[in-house]
């Protein structure tokens, strides 16, 4: 199977940011948990490595990871914008000319 990539780094997260990297509700992160989620910290305060949460959702469903994996439509934009950009700075210098 192929590795699939959710995370760019190994920081811990906490519920609420996994929630929001993954796109899905913190109930649906607390549920995770209760299905078998691995996290760590005290019951307060509940963290969760990257590498570790990437490997479950592989596990768990390859389609979800591939899924939760995919960059959002904002993501998209920003990264074209970034390619026009530079486009445009290559245009400005005489690169693009032929």
């Amino acid at each position: 199977m192929a590795e699939v990539i959710l995370f760019p780094s190994q920081q811990r997260l906490t519920k609420r940011e996994l929630a929001a990297e993954l796109r899905v509700s913190t109930r649906t992160i607390e549920r995770w948990m209760a299905e078998g989620l691995p996290c760590e910290g005290s019951p307060r305060r509940r963290l969760f490595r990257r590498e570790t949460v990437e490997a479950w959702l592989a596990e768990r469903d390859p389609r979800l990871a591939q899924a939760v994996s995919e960059p959002t439509l904002i993501e998209r934009i920003q990264r074209l914008e970034a390619e026009v950009a530079m486009l445009r700075s290559l245009i400005a210098s005489g690169g693009g000319a032929a």
